[in-house]
C-alpha cells in the first residue's frame, strides 16, 4: 500500500470540507419565521389565497437573499426577496395557452415528441425576462427556457 502523506490528507479534507460548506451555505431551507421582519411582512403581501410550502435562504457572491415558496390553488409560485422585503424575482405557473405566441410556438417545436410537465413565467423588478419549461421525453424531464420573444436562452 503507498504512503500517503500528512499534506495529502489534509489537502484532500480540507477541499471536502470547503465544498460540503460551500454547497450548504448558497442554497437551504429556513423557517419562515427566522427571515428578516420586512421579508415576512411582504410575504403576506404577495401571498394572499397561497399557501406557504416553505422559505429559503440563499448567499450567492456575499449576498442574501431571501426565497417564500407558496403554491397558489394548484400553480406554484416563488418569490425571491431582498433582505429589505423587496420583491427581486417571481417564478410563477402558468397555463401554456396563456404564453405569448412566439414562446407557445417555440415550446411546442422543442417538446415535438415529448410532453410539456410545467411552464413558468420568470419576472425580475416586475418584468417577466423569460419563461421557463419542463418536457418530458423518453421518460427523461428537459429544462429549457426562451426569451419573451421566443428565442432559445440557457435555463437558469
Amino acid at each position: 500500500m503507498k504512503n500517503i502523506s500528512l499534506f495529502s490528507v489534509l489537502f484532500l479534507s480540507t477541499v471536502g470540507f470547503t465544498l460540503h460548506v460551500s454547497a450548504f451555505a448558497a442554497e437551504h431551507s429556513v423557517p419562515c419565521s427566522n427571515l428578516p421582519q420586512a421579508v415576512q411582512d411582504k410575504i403576506k403581501e404577495v401571498s394572499a389565497g397561497a399557501v406557504i410550502h416553505g422559505c429559503v435562504k440563499d448567499i450567492s457572491k456575499g449576498v442574501t437573499t431571501w426565497e417564500a415558496e407558496m403554491m397558489a390553488g394548484t400553480r406554484s409560485k416563488d418569490v425571491t426577496f431582498g433582505s429589505n422585503g423587496d420583491v427581486l424575482e417571481v417564478e410563477e405557473q402558468v397555463d401554456v395557452d396563456s404564453l405569448p405566441i412566439p414562446v407557445k410556438e417555440a415550446l411546442l417545436k422543442a417538446a415535438k415528441g415529448g410532453t410539456v410537465d410545467k411552464a413558468e413565467s420568470l419576472s425580475r423588478r416586475g418584468t417577466i425576462v423569460s419563461y421557463e419549461a419542463v418536457i418530458k421525453r423518453k421518460g427523461v424531464h428537459h429544462e429549457i427556457a426562451f426569451h419573451p420573444d421566443g428565442s432559445a436562452m440557457k435555463a437558469d
